[in-house]
């Protein structure tokens, strides 16, 4: 009796961590998207604003460019964190004995 319960547990555990992990890599993967969003959509209007008040073009254009390589790198290291984290995971379930079978056949 007392099995079933801690299965069940661990599966619920198993399926919430799961769920955690899609949505770090979705997250990432949404950031990195609004990059682009802001590159294509918003870039423009933005450097033409930046412009217009109180920078020149090229610092302009660098303000911009410097956005865009923030908003991917935080996506990107999202999903790089996320994935190396998975890895570990499975490298510690094979260090107890756990799926060596699975991870080195």
């Amino acid at each position: 009796m007392e099995s079933k319960g801690h299965d069940r547990d661990l599966r619920i555990a198993g399926e919430k961590r799961h769920f955690g992990e899609k949505f770090l890599l979705c997250l990432g993967g949404v950031i990195c998207c609004l990059a682009g969003v802001v590159a294509m959509i918003e870039g423009i209007p933005l450097f033409f604003f930046l412009f217009t008040t109180f920078t020149t073009w090229w610092q302009s254009a660098l303000i911009i460019i410097f956005l865009e390589l923030y908003l991917v790198g935080v996506g990107g290291l999202l999903i790089l964190g996320e994935c190396c984290h998975k890895k570990l995971d499975e490298w510690r379930e094979a260090e107890r004995g756990e799926r060596v079978d699975e991870l080195f056949s």
